[in-house]
């Protein structure tokens, strides 16, 4: 078992994504009061459930601090949930650096996942869900999916075998990718390690915000998350073509109906997984109202996407 790393004393980053866009770069992520070791992708059924459940004890930052970009300070103020965002107007972002109150101190990222990415000049991009589109999860079923959270290792996860082979031909068009789910932040290690581990492309992963142990039951609007931070892609990339993958199997076919309604000249097309659990009527009618929309592929196996994931392909290398 390797051993727990050291981390200076102050307060940890979590999780924090740059995203460099036409408009500049978006900044965002969770500052804990403290540092912790993320989870691994490998261990014991023990040690994932022990690891799985501290994350929901962890501490966030509630204060200020620094975010240098080429050498200007930029002072942030995080959230109750440690969460943070910030919008920088910069044609050309270097020397990114995150410092405590001082302005000097720098401030550890716990994460090894990359945290850079430089998608300012893309034509397109795809929005992927998370739970069921790549990985399974079994969301609609409350005890398999918590199970699964708590005591599978994520070497042990399985993949959405229809998903991997779209994003596998679709990873050679170096088209940039970024993960959106209404997951909370507390589960970044198993989301970022099932990223590297399957060798997926790598992009920015945009969670609900971080929970603390005694707020884990209490009903919250999952959806509107997700729609905030589509949203928020979308307006950082206005000439951008927004390709969405999810599942039929919770919110996402309302979560993309409200997405189109109101970015209609932006969505490219629509993926939706078929998992056998499509939630409700309103789902049902949401997904017939958005295929008048834009074109929208559903699909249980690969085969059924494949024409179009290579004309999609032709477009997306066309002139690049």
């Amino acid at each position: 078992m390797a051993d727990k790393k050291k981390y200076p004393s102050g307060p940890g980053l979590w999780n924090a994504q740059s995203i460099q866009t036409p408009k500049g770069v978006l900044v965002t992520g969770v500052l804990l009061r403290k540092p912790a070791n993320p989870l691994p992708p490998q261990g014991s059924w023990w040690s994932t459930l022990k690891k799985t459940i501290r994350t929901y004890f962890l501490k966030p930052y509630k204060g200020a601090f620094y975010l240098s970009i080429d050498g200007e300070k930029h002072e942030v103020q995080t959230d109750s949930h440690g969460g943070f965002e910030a919008c920088v107007e910069t044609t050309s972002p270097n020397d990114l650096k995150f410092l405590e109150r001082d302005g000097e101190t720098p401030i550890s990222l716990l994460h090894s996942y990359p945290h850079e990415f430089d998608f300012s000049k893309a034509r397109y991009m795809v929005i992927s869900d998370i739970d069921d589109t790549i990985l399974v999860s079994k969301s609609a079923l409350f005890f398999s999916k918590l199970w699964l959270m708590l005591f599978r290792q994520t070497a042990k996860r399985n993949f959405v075998e229809e998903t991997e082979q779209a994003y596998r031909k679709l990873l050679k068009t170096k088209v940039p990718f970024a993960y959106v789910s209404a997951s909370e932040y507390n589960l970044f290690s198993i989301i970022s390690n099932f990223v590297t581990f399957h060798e997926l492309p790598l992009g920015p992963i945009l969670l609900r915000p971080m929970q603390r142990w005694k707020n884990v039951v209490k009903s919250k609007d999952r959806q509107t998350y997700k729609i905030d931070r589509i949203e928020q892609l979308i307006e950082q990339f206005p000439e951008t073509r927004f390709v969405l993958f999810g599942d039929d199997s919770q919110h996402d076919p309302q979560v993309f109906g409200q997405i189109i309604e109101r970015h209609p000249k932006n969505i490219h097309a629509v993926y939706l997984r078929k998992t056998g659990f499509i939630s409700d009527e309103k789902s049902s009618a949401k997904l017939e109202q958005i295929s008048k929309e834009v074109d929208v592929y559903s699909y249980a196996q690969f085969s059924e996407i494949e024409p179009p994931i290579n004309t999609l392909i032709d477009e997306i290398t066309a002139g690049a």
